[in-house]
């Protein structure tokens, strides 16, 4: 019997008491069922014990893994912070590279719209030149473009028409070569001189031949280009055909010679019968009279100064003038020049002043033809030299040169800048002087030029309007060159 079940009859039967036998196998099947409640507490115990050792285990180990979450989980957010960290500044970098892009963009669209700009410009540029080119192509002077060794690179349609020769002719070839004519070694030590070192414009007239043997009459002009560091990329020379006026000028300055000689005959004769009246020859004149005969005679004389000037002119021009060089004492020439004119310089109270170099050699010129030149220059210095001005003149050899140098200035009206360009050109008159003196006749200074340059020697001015005016000549040292001729200047 169960011990529980023993202990519970004799708690209420009593310690001696004997159950009935009709309830022994009421006990024993309460004993059956305690010894299994037993068994069942036992087993219970049993598993409540190993459910409390692994629920303390899985405590355990939650706690370790509790730790170790935690622990990722700093981890984690410090992870997290730093990659935020990294995010804000990768944000912070997008939105600079994004505004980066952006100014980019516009600079790109700005480079763009230059780019775009000149195209438009090449392209008008191009036409330009297109147009230009067809200009040059078609032009009725002949242009030609050479390499800074003076080879041929371009040449346009008016070289056959002029010279002949087709541009495939003369294309690598010395510019001109196969049309110039044999011209002085002075000439082309000038004309080199011009374009290479000094780096000017060359001018001049020349004669060249043409592919037919034909000669002809031709004004070049030849001028280099630089580059930005003032060296020679190449020359362009142009060059016109002036033969036909050239034939046309020979004829006119026939024509002018002479009228000249027919009127020189009648003036003489004006001349001389008008200082027979004024001496009294023909019998006594009144006052009256006398005034009308010496305007007559001052008028007659503009007249054969007029003639002799225009005579002058067709001489040069013609080429039929002589030189006639003679060792001659320059300063001595000089002042008899200025004492010419005197009566005009006292007439305005010019104060004139000359300074004559000691020692100035006696060298070979033309009397008569340098006088005309002093004459010329000195002339317009007092004429256009208002009263109570200053006239200086200078006589000296030049150091570097050795060439005789005549200087003569003045404070007069001086010449206009836009006309100076024109100064030696024939008849001209430059405006501000034509009302202050009318009597003029625009040659003197075209005969000086014209005599200078035949002679070897230059002759230039310089000039500022209403302050006066400085003319330079110059002569070699060797003097002038003899010429044969039929006429002498008057």
């Amino acid at each position: 019997m169960h011990h529980i079940l023993k202990r519970q009859i004799k708690r209420y039967l009593g310690t001696h008491a004997t159950p009935p036998p009709e309830w022994r196998e009421l006990f024993e099947s309460v004993s059956r069922t305690y010894a299994d409640f037993d068994e069942d507490r036992v087993f219970l115990d049993h598993s409540l014990e190993l459910s409390s050792k692994e629920f303390l285990e899985s405590n355990r180990r939650l706690e370790k893994t509790r730790l170790q979450v935690e622990k990722q989980a700093e981890g984690l957010a410090r992870e997290v912070a730093k990659r935020t960290k990294d995010l804000d500044k990768r944000v912070v970098e997008l939105e600079q590279a994004k505004i980066a892009a952006r100014n980019v963009l516009e600079d790109l669209q700005v480079e763009k719209e230059k780019l775009d700009y000149a195209k438009i410009k090449e392209e008008a540029l191009a036409n330009d030149l297109k147009k230009f080119k067809l200009a040059v192509d078609n032009a009725s002077e002949l242009i030609v473009i050479a390499d800074p060794e003076g080879i041929l690179i371009y040449g346009n349609k008016a070289m056959e028409t002029i010279t002949g020769y087709t541009v495939a002719e003369a294309i690598g070839k010395k510019t001109g070569a196969l049309w110039k004519t044999p011209k002085p070694i002075e000439y082309y030590k000038k004309f080199w001189e011009t374009i290479k070192i000094q780096k000017q414009t060359f001018k001049s007239e020349i004669q060249n031949r043409r592919k037919n043997g034909q000669l002809y009459t031709s004004m070049i002009s030849v001028s280099p280009i630089l580059d930005k560091n003032g060296g020679i990329l190449y020359f362009i020379g142009i060059e016109r055909d002036v033969t036909k006026e050239k034939e046309i000028d020979k004829v006119k300055t026939e024509f002018v010679s002479l009228a000249s000689h027919q009127l020189r005959t009648p003036l003489s004769a004006v001349n001389w019968y008008t200082e027979m009246l004024l001496a009294g020859d023909a019998g006594t004149v009144t006052p009256d009279q006398r005034k009308y005969l010496k305007e007559i005679y001052k008028s007659n004389q503009r007249m054969v100064d007029l003639v002799n000037a225009l005579l002058n002119v067709s001489h040069l021009e013609l080429g039929t003038f002589a030189i006639e060089p003679e060792l001659t004492d320059l300063t001595q020439l000089t002042q008899s020049v200025i004492d010419e004119q005197k009566p005009q310089i006292d007439e305005k109270k010019i104060k004139i002043s000359s300074s004559f170099e000691k020692a100035i050699p006696r060298i070979l010129v033309d009397q008569k033809l340098l006088r005309i030149v002093i004459q010329n220059i000195l002339s317009n210095a007092v004429k256009y030299t208002p009263e109570g001005g200053t006239v200086e003149l200078f006589l000296s050899i030049d150091k570097k040169t050795k060439n005789l140098l005549l200087k003569v200035s003045d404070t007069g009206y001086g010449i206009p800048k836009h006309q100076q360009d024109k100064i030696f050109s024939k008849f001209f008159r430059a405006d501000n002087i034509r009302g202050k003196d009318t009597e003029g006749t625009g040659l003197g200074l075209y005969i000086v030029k014209s005599i200078i340059e035949h002679s070897g020697g230059d002759v230039w001015f310089e000039s500022e309007e209403n302050k006066g005016s400085t003319f330079f000549v110059t002569l070699p040292p060797e003097g002038m060159k003899k010429k044969e001729g039929t006429k002498t200047l008057a």
